[in-house]
C-alpha cells in the first residue's frame, strides 16, 4: 500500500502549524515564530534563536508540564516526519518502478528491489573494509598492533 505524496505533506504541514498554535499560546510567540521554531526543531536543524523555556515564570509545576508538552510535541513530531518520510520514499520508489516497467527498462519490478539490496550489502562491506584498513593504519602509526 503506498500513500500519496500530497497526503504526506498535508499530514507534515498541518502537524507543524498546529505546533505553531501550540508554542504561540506556550511561549510569547507569535504563530509565525511558533511555526518557525517548529520547522527549525523538527527539520533537525536547530539555529536556536528561539527556545522554549525562555518565558517561563510559573511556578515549578507549570514550567514542567510546559517542558514535558513540548517534548512530547517534538518526539511525536520526529516520529511522525520520519513515517511520512519513509511513505514518500516508497510512493516514489513504486513509482519508479512503474516508470521503468513501462519503459522496458526491467522486466520484472522484484529484479529492481534485490538489485538495490545487494548493491547496499556491497557498500556496507566495502565502508567497513575501508574503515578498518584506515584504523589499522593508525595503529600501526601510533605502534599499536591489531
Amino acid at each position: 500500500i503506498t500513500v500519496p505524496i500530497s497526503i504526506t505533506l498535508f499530514v507534515l504541514s498541518n502537524y507543524i502549524l498546529l505546533g505553531g498554535i501550540f508554542f504561540k499560546t506556550l511561549e510569547e510567540w507569535t504563530v509565525i515564530e511558533g511555526v518557525y521554531f517548529c520547522f527549525i526543531t523538527l527539520s533537525t536543524i536547530g539555529l536556536g534563536d528561539y527556545v522554549p523555556g525562555n518565558s517561563i515564570n510559573d511556578s515549578d509545576t507549570q514550567a514542567e508540564l510546559k517542558l514535558v508538552g513540548c517534548s512530547l510535541y517534538l518526539l511525536i513530531g520526529l516520529s511522525l516526519l520520519v513515517m511520512c518520510f519513509n511513505l514518500m520514499q516508497e510512493e516514489v520508489t513504486a513509482k519508479f518502478k512503474k516508470l521503468a516497467v513501462r519503459l522496458g527498462i526491467i522486466d520484472d519490478p522484484n529484479y529492481c528491489i534485490i538489485f538495490i539490496w545487494f548493491l547496499t550489502i556491497l557498500v556496507s562491506v566495502s565502508r567497513l573494509i575501508n574503515v578498518l584498513v584506515y584504523l589499522s593504519k593508525k595503529d600501526q602509526k601510533n605502534g599499536i598492533l591489531i
